[in-house]
């Protein structure tokens, strides 16, 4: 993901930081 510039990358990386704040719970 560093150095990448597709939106695609950041907001699948987005996503998945959603999904794992809710598994946590954060």
């Amino acid at each position: 993901a560093m150095g990448s510039t597709h939106e695609t990358n950041t907001l699948s990386m987005n996503a998945r930081d959603m999904a794992e704040g809710a598994k946590w719970g954060a």
